[in-house]
């Protein structure tokens, strides 16, 4: 963990408590034992991912607001499971509990770890692997039958089988349909188990999008979709990238899910088109490497990527229809939206939540003239992006999560 990471626009940091010898600036309050505990639990990423990439990401800003909470007594903060052998052959940190200050509190990390790097794929096993998981999770925080505590967990396995007596309320926060991920396939018969006790036994079960709200827990789920920071697209805030002519951009990972032949259609009407993100499919790099007038800039730095999509002409999402893509809620949309740029789009259910300022396209066909048009609505001034940023900041998402944490 880098001491004093700068995330959020640097409104928020995160170091060591002076307890371990870093000498912070800020105070570290006290929890109030008489407020709720909670403890987060993530499920891809650990706290070390979330400060390398800036606080970008749905759980990394539910990390924040749960800490930024006076509501929220102690606050734990539990990594997904992580192998033995492979720590120590990368040489990471082996403490299993360490302390932490963000926004002024001390938050105590929990590293759960197994020798398996892997979960079984069946179900007893992922029933078994996961209550052991929690009871870990429990047992490193300090917490017990008589000092409890709520979990708030985007794995759904977590959520589906944590049992141990800590555990007082368990809230579920689905990010992605993990029972319609690709690379999740081996897991998706456990998935579908997973969503069927989270509908039963779960307190509130939130989601991105509400196709993934009916899939998890239907009639009962809220939907929560993403959201920006505020602070940092606020008009003004970074200057937009210089560009000598108009271009277009995609800001999201090289993957399966984009389709690749829009961008053509797209060059018909603008003569650049930037991709700012990293590369998970090669396969599907290389084939927008081979498309003239494609640029990729590979992962950007926060600030940078703001200076690049505040820049553009219009904001793509060339996602196929897919499952996948149905139930997310692309974060790339509210980051576009927030820059006041006019949005082309495939036309899934995430995206009408932009409103008049998305062009959404049913075929290939309709994706030219869609860019035009969207090109001739023009970007929002200043007052246009600020009402939109108010109505779309994660402050302003993730209220409800935090109030069911606090109940």
């Amino acid at each position: 963990m880098t001491p004093h990471a700068r995330g959020s626009g640097g409104r928020y940091r995160i170091g060591k408590t002076p307890a371990q010898g870093q000498g912070s600036t800020e105070t570290c309050p006290v929890a109030d034992e008489q407020m709720p505990g909670v403890v987060l639990s993530l499920v891809l990423e650990t706290v070390d991912t979330i400060v390398e990439r800036e606080f970008c990401r749905p759980p990394d800003q539910a990390f924040l607001a749960l800490a930024g909470s006076p509501a929220v007594g102690s606050f734990v903060v539990a990594d997904p499971w992580r192998s033995w052998p492979v720590d120590v052959v990368k040489r990471r940190p082996l403490r299993s509990t360490s302390q932490l200050t963000v926004a002024g509190r001390t938050v105590t990390r929990v590293r759960p770890r197994r020798l398996a790097r892997t979960h079984p794929t069946d179900l007893p096993g992922v029933a078994r692997t996961f209550r052991h998981y929690s009871e870990l999770v429990g047992r490193l925080a300090g917490y017990t039958r008589d000092r409890r505590a709520t979990l708030v967990t985007y794995d759904p396995f977590v959520a589906a089988h944590a049992e141990a007596a800590w555990v007082d309320r368990c809230i579920y926060v689905g990010q992605d349909d993990f029972a319609a991920a690709p690379r999740k396939r081996a897991w998706w018969p456990a998935y579908r188990e997973a969503y069927r006790r989270i509908a039963d036994r779960c307190d509130a079960v939130f989601s991105v999008s509400d196709e993934l709200s009916e899939r998890i827990a239907a009639g009962r789920a809220i939907t929560l979709p993403n959201g920006i920071d505020a602070e940092r697209w606020a008009p003004g805030k970074l200057p937009a990238r210089r560009a000598e002519r108009p271009y277009a951009v995609y800001a999201g990972s090289v993957e399966g899910r984009i389709d690749t032949d829009l961008f053509h259609q797209v060059l018909k009407v603008v003569p650049e088109v930037l991709v700012a993100g990293p590369c998970v499919d090669p396969e599907v790099g290389s084939a927008l490497e081979r498309i003239p007038g494609v640029v990729l800039l590979g992962t950007l730095r926060q600030d940078e990527l703001v200076s690049v999509v505040t820049g553009a002409s219009v904001g793509l999402i060339p996602h196929r229809d897919t499952p996948m893509t149905r139930a997310m809620s692309p974060l790339k949309l509210y980051e576009y939206l927030a820059a006041g740029l006019p949005v082309v789009a495939t036309d899934l259910p995430p995206v009408a939540e932009g409103g008049d300022r998305v062009w959404r396209c049913k075929d290939s066909s309709e994706w030219a003239d869609a860019v035009s048009g969207a090109l001739k609505a023009g970007r929002l001034d200043d007052a246009g992006r600020r009402a939109v940023i108010d109505h779309i900041s994660w402050s302003a998402r993730l209220e409800p999560l935090v109030a069911a944490a606090t109940r």
